[in-house]
């Protein structure tokens, strides 16, 4: 059975001043994944396609696409590949007051027909976020399903967050609210977690946070379980966080409550270089009355300052010496912190300075990136509406067409040889742009 990792789905914006993400390959047991990620000449993230290795072919998996107007995602397209050709099976279209998003619709499509399932509202006040509608959408009427809501105090920092949930939203006879409270230093004191159930509110958890008073760092955090019986918040479980002396994580101890004391469970550990460049991080158990052992992740190599290898290996006490193991695997996705459940992943950076090569120039020039590339390419939708193109090779050939159904800037022309093509594509108000592309799937 194939599982493949998406790594993520979500619209975003990269510094001008460094080199981008173009492909993450993931082992994953016995299966190989190969994720890579084209990006628009603003440096948003435009596409990502996800395919399944087998030796030395390449199956697709799945492709999102992400499209922008004035540097802000309208849609989001979820595509499959099924039967030889990509298929649609999801949008996402957001609508925007100014910068602030004020609606997302999320549409299910099947053999190519659109159904609007829910949409989500956003509403704000004074600049702020005030509460968030979800609705499940009924021969295109609203059903609120869930109400958010969202207090602040003067600071502007949340206070109060009120979830109700079910047939009516906003009249629930259950909601869930979580209230925050700050220090001195704006950092959060505490949360609490309360159901109000027929108008009765139960204490369900608490939370509360510790720091260093001398640079703040966080020390630790306990967990909190309302007992009812005795009306009591009753110890349930702690994590300690210890720092070198440049302020860089290097411990956290995780511990639960058993009747009077704590117990430790678990410790990870965090070894940097010389410039503070992640290395290691292990995790142990407590065998034996001492830590041991159980898993490393290491970071091997660097590039553009940040590890470009990781690899998850067992320790002694954990399963077969330098055996690889599942895990979930923290790194940096550009400027993001990101995830992925993996046993080994690699990553691969842009070459180019800039995100767009092209070869032609002038008013009648098709913006396509990256050139060259290794057969799948990207138009740029920042000027035009493609509605149809061509791609002809030195004989003046077609060798690939397409007429766009919907808005798109996908070229797919994996299945072409490596070499010297024109592309010449045609817009909405009938414009013909043309552009020289070079394949090479050595790239």
């Amino acid at each position: 059975m194939i599982i493949f990792v998406s790594i993520l789905f979500t619209c975003s914006i990269y510094a001008e001043d460094k080199p981008l993400i173009r492909e993450i390959i993931i082992n994953k047991k016995d299966s190989v994944f190969r994720h890579t990620f084209y990006y628009d000449e603003s440096r948003n993230k435009a596409m990502e396609n996800r395919y399944y290795l087998n030796g030395y072919t390449i199956f697709p998996l799945s492709r999102t696409e992400w499209i922008y107007e004035d540097n802000k995602c309208v849609t989001q397209r979820e595509q499959v590949w099924k039967n030889g050709v990509w298929k649609t099976i999801h949008l996402i279209n957001s609508e925007y007051n100014g910068i602030q998003k004020k609606k997302e619709v999320y549409v299910q499509v099947t053999d190519g027909i659109e159904k609007a399932e829910k949409d989500v509202v956003y509403n704000y006040e004074n600049g702020v976020l005030e509460s968030i509608l979800n609705s499940r959408l009924n021969k295109g009427n609203p059903d609120i399903t869930q109400r958010i809501s969202f207090n602040y105090n003067e600071k502007k920092q949340l206070i109060r967050q009120t979830i109700m949930s079910g047939n009516n939203a906003l009249q629930p006879d259950t909601s869930l609210m979580v209230r925050y409270v700050y220090n001195n230093s704006g950092s959060p004191d505490s949360v609490i977690l309360t159901n109000n159930i027929h108008e009765t509110k139960i204490n369900e958890s608490l939370t509360l946070y510790f720091y260093d008073k001398v640079n703040g760092n966080m020390t630790s955090q306990i967990h909190k379980k309302w007992n009812i019986q005795t009306s009591k918040w009753e110890n349930d479980t702690k994590i300690e966080y210890v720092y070198d002396h440049n302020n860089r994580l290097i411990k956290e101890l995780y511990a639960h409550y058993t009747t009077l004391f704590w117990t430790m469970n678990t410790m990870y550990e965090q070894i940097y270089d010389s410039n503070g460049i992640l290395l290691q991080k292990i995790m142990y158990k407590p065998i034996y009355n001492q830590w041991r052992k159980i898993y490393t992740i290491e970071y091997i190599g660097t590039e553009n300052g940040k590890p470009n290898l990781m690899e998850s290996k067992y320790n002694f006490w954990g399963g077969e010496t330098g055996q690889y193991v599942e895990n979930f695997i923290p790194y940096y996705f550009n400027d993001e912190i990101a995830i992925v459940n993996a046993d080994r992943m690699e990553i691969k950076y842009n070459l180019e300075t800039t995100i767009t090569t092209n070869i032609l120039f002038g008013t009648d020039r098709l913006k396509i990136y990256p050139n060259p590339s290794n057969g799948v390419f990207y138009i740029s939708l920042e000027d035009s509406y493609i509605q149809h193109w061509e791609v002809y090779n030195l004989n003046g050939e077609i060798m690939r067409q397409n007429n766009n159904a919907y808005r798109t800037g996908v070229v797919d022309l994996t299945g072409l040889s490596d070499g010297l093509y024109m592309i010449k594509a045609t817009t909405d108000d009938n414009k013909e742009l043309k552009q020289k592309i070079v394949i090479n799937k050595t790239k």
